[in-house]
């Protein structure tokens, strides 16, 4: 498949214009770039859009249709990457994502509720991959998400194993699974996770 890489020097804003002017499809990769803004990204997206490590703002100017993977956040405890230090901060993200999604939250996040995380991203086809230092929690508001078919916790750069195995045995089911997963997690000791 296409993309397209950036490769002048990283945090220069014409480098989005650029793009917005001359994308005519594929893959976005962005990953540290220094960018600031997502002004001059195309709305719509039509392979994976990979704007990883940028101390963005804001979620102003996110493309709303990504037919491919969506990753974005920031993992260092720096403080140009607060935006990722709670789910809320991530409204304006895309409504459509195709091909799974990565979510990085920063070192400096405490734990993230997930409360209202359909509202952000409505639809997320196939995997979403959450990661933060700091664990979880109302993690059965994913069975809202249309089109989510698995999960993987990263905590502290680990895989909660027990989570994702319980997660993903019900996931599937969507909507009727969940209140049998809230079950398995509270027997697993998850009571915070098992909240709406």
């Amino acid at each position: 498949m296409r993309y397209i890489e950036l490769m002048e020097a990283p945090g220069q804003h014409f480098q989005a214009r650029y793009l917005a002017d001359n994308y005519t499809g594929g893959d976005i990769k962005m990953y540290n770039h220094g960018l600031r803004t997502m002004e001059g990204l195309p709305q719509h997206v039509t392979g994976d859009l990979d704007i990883d490590q940028n101390p963005f703002v804001n979620m102003d100017f996110c493309p709303q249709i990504v037919d491919g993977q969506f990753q974005i956040g920031g993992t260092d405890g720096v403080s140009e990457f607060a935006l990722f230090t709670s789910l809320q901060n991530l409204a304006g993200a895309p409504k459509f994502i195709g091909g799974g999604c990565v979510l990085r939250f920063c070192a400096l996040a405490s734990e993230i509720s997930l409360r209202g995380i359909d509202t952000i991203f409505p639809e997320i086809h196939g995997n979403l991959t959450l990661v933060n230092m700091n664990g979880f929690n109302h993690v059965l508001n994913l069975f809202r998400v249309k089109g989510l078919t698995s999960v993987s916790f990263y905590i502290a750069k680990t895989s909660d194993s027990e989570l994702n195995e319980i997660m993903n045995e019900f996931l599937p089911m969507g909507k009727k699974g969940m209140m049998q997963c809230q079950t398995a997690l509270l027997k697993a000791g998850y009571a915070d996770q098992a909240q709406l």
